[in-house]
């Protein structure tokens, strides 16, 4: 067909050439006889503008037969001929061949059916956006009866020389049992045996056998916010929660909460002990705790406990921010107080109910607050630090 519409444009210029010679022809005879009066020189420029239009328009035909494929495609045919641009003849629009998509085997067994239908390859693979050899090699891959897919079949190569041995791969897990330790603390421990490995195989080698532990995918992002400096009383509070089982050497479930908190700038502390630990009790908690502090709470700081969640983030009134997750060190100062409570107040004896034990830790908070030397704040009480402040509101 593009055949033929250049024959078609090339026998229309040579025409129309051809018939400007009888023109000049018929227009040279009225001049002579008298008919066509003209002068001499308008004579001559109308024969070079007759013998100029044609080879003007030979010049347009052979322009318009070497380009007809163009003019073809663009307003002849639509999208589903031969013609029209394919995309796998145009690599720099494809991003990767292999592809991980867990729809492709059905889109594949799609192809396959439009074929068996009666389209043609090269059509189907116009429609499909790939190349007719990969559209024949899923037909080839197809069972005949259509009703199982066609998987991606896996990317690995089935040669790999550079592998590393099985007596490395040995070494390396044999290492992880021993001390259980990094890939890189290993790598180094077989670097000093002169085994060569990088720290990427071996954490490579370490994660195929299933030796390290990934992160979920489903837990929850927390985004830390900038830690307060604790320059003066309240910026900085620290609450925790100790579970306490009273009668565990009689096999006896029964549970106690001791709810704790430390100011982080004088080392005021208090707790409170309860039955249950939820986050309204906790907010009960913040609350006692606020009446008796002879300062401003501005910030508490928790963990991630459910008793510490998002009701008790909305309702404390003040500003709340978790640790890092898994990162107790954050926690520091409450988590020392934590242990100082167990082993100077709760481990000493066995409470025989709940307000006895209240009654030691109200007695152990007075002495630790008004007659117990701190280190961290240079062998002072808290409250003789707390009275170094001129300004602070009273209890």
């Amino acid at each position: 067909m593009k055949q033929d519409s250049q024959e078609k444009a090339l026998l229309a210029g040579l025409l129309v050439l051809a018939s400007s010679f009888p023109i000049v022809f018929l227009i040279s005879v009225l001049h002579r006889v008298g008919i066509f009066r003209i002068a001499d020189h308008e004579y001559t420029l109308l024969i070079i503008a007759v013998l100029a239009i044609g080879t003007l328009a030979t010049v347009i035909s052979l322009y318009v037969a070497d380009n007809v494929d163009f003019l073809v495609k663009s307003h002849t045919f639509d999208r589903t001929s031969r013609y029209v641009s394919i995309p796998w003849k145009h690599p720099d629009r494809i991003i990767g061949m292999y592809t991980t998509n867990p729809n492709m085997p059905k889109v594949r067994m799609n192809a396959v059916k439009l074929v068996r239908s009666g389209w043609g390859v090269r059509k189907t693979a116009r429609y499909m956006g790939c190349s007719p050899g990969t559209i024949t090699k899923w037909c080839s891959r197809a069972p005949k009866d259509l009703r199982r897919l066609i998987p991606t079949m896996s990317s690995r190569p089935h040669h790999s020389p550079k592998r590393i041995s099985d007596v490395i791969k040995d070494a390396i897990i044999a290492e992880r049992l021993r001390h259980n330790r990094c890939g890189a603390v290993i790598q180094k421990e077989l670097e000093n045996k002169s085994i060569k490995v990088c720290t990427s195989t071996v954490n490579r080698v370490l994660d195929r056998g299933q030796f390290l532990k990934k992160k979920s995918k489903w837990k929850r992002l927390h985004r830390n916010t900038p830690r307060p400096a604790p320059e003066y009383p309240g910026d900085l509070v620290e609450i925790d929660t100790i579970h306490y089982l009273p009668y565990w050497y009689k096999n006896d479930a029964t549970k106690w909460y001791i709810t704790t908190a430390i100011d982080l700038h004088s080392r005021w502390a208090y707790a409170e002990v309860g039955l249950r630990a939820s986050a309204g009790t906790s907010l009960s908690f913040l609350r006692n705790m606020k009446q008796l502090t002879p300062f401003e709470v501005k910030c508490v700081q928790t963990d991630h406990g459910s008793e510490f969640g998002r009701y008790f983030s909305l309702n404390a009134g003040v500003r709340h921010r978790h640790i890092r997750v898994r990162k107790p060190n954050d926690n520091a100062h409450i988590e020392k107080f934590n242990r100082t409570i167990q082993d100077e107040c709760i481990t000493k004896g066995t409470p025989n109910n709940i307000e006895e034990l209240k009654q030691w830790i109200r007695n152990y908070l007075i002495y630790y607050n008004q007659e117990r030397l701190h280190m961290g704040i240079n062998f002072l009480t808290p409250t003789q630090k707390l009275a170094l402040i001129p300004s602070l509101k009273t209890a």
